[in-house]
């Protein structure tokens, strides 16, 4: 994959009686040079339903014209051929949308935009690069401040001196979608991840354990469904077809 390339979904191709699986890149960068192997280079066409590749059994990338990206241009199609559009299957539990998330510059401007607006106490929903849990809600502990310390971790990964962020706490998702549990669990949160600020909740009474000894500090909360519905939105914007 081309450097600065997202990182999109998996795509078995066959052709020319070989089988490869090869990453294809996401759409927001508007790459069209997928991967070369040996001497098969392909090119993924996404406004074809994202599920169609052009094919060539010899790669170029010398001439000016597929330096550019213009393939159907080149100027050693004697030596390469022509292109030849191929069928594809997205492999096992794969999906032919494509999340726009954290690797998407408008959407980088957007979290840090709300992140700017972020106070003590109020809860936050954010994404997460996790598909088992692509977004996260947490109680914010600061503001928006500036990490000023040598690297650190963060909740995405490592944080850096200049890196904007917030610290949080986050919450154990309950029994629905809506309800949510506090937890010890403490991380900083880039600015960029933030998806949607001051999210509506209400603390939802408990009852006491029976059992002595038993105390919890753990405090749950209703959040409200049209926001989860939002938060969930902005953590997996599917390619335009356009």
């Amino acid at each position: 994959m081309l450097p600065g390339a997202c990182e999109g979904y998996w795509l078995r191709v066959s052709a020319t009686g070989c089988v490869w699986v090869l990453p294809v890149a996401c759409g927001c960068c508007r790459l069209r040079v997928v991967a070369v192997c040996c001497v098969l280079i392909l090119f993924a066409d996404l406004s074809v339903c994202c599920m169609q590749v052009d094919v060539k059994e010899i790669a170029c990338l010398n001439c000016p014209q597929c330096r550019h990206y213009k393939y159907r241009q080149c100027e050693n199609v004697d030596f390469c051929g022509h292109l030849i559009r191929r069928r594809v299957r997205l492999k096992s539990n794969g999906s032919d949308q494509v999340a726009e998330t954290r690797h998407c510059t408008a959407i980088q401007d957007a979290g840090r935009e709300r992140a700017a607006r972020v106070q003590p106490g109020m809860v936050v929903g954010s994404e997460c690069a996790n598909e088992g849990e692509p977004y996260i809600v947490s109680l914010a502990l600061t503001a928006e401040a500036e990490w000023v310390r040598p690297d650190g971790e963060s909740w995405m990964g490592k944080i850096s001196a200049g890196e904007k962020y917030v610290r949080c706490r986050k919450f154990r998702v309950g029994p629905t979608d809506c309800m949510y549990s506090s937890t010890d669990l403490e991380f900083n949160l880039h600015s960029e991840d933030v998806r949607f600020v001051d999210m509506q909740h209400k603390e939802v009474e408990q009852r006491r354990s029976s059992r002595r000894g038993v105390v919890s500090n753990s405090k749950v909360y209703n959040l409200e469904k049209t926001e989860i519905e939002t938060l969930k939105g902005r953590c997996w914007k599917p390619l335009s077809k356009e």
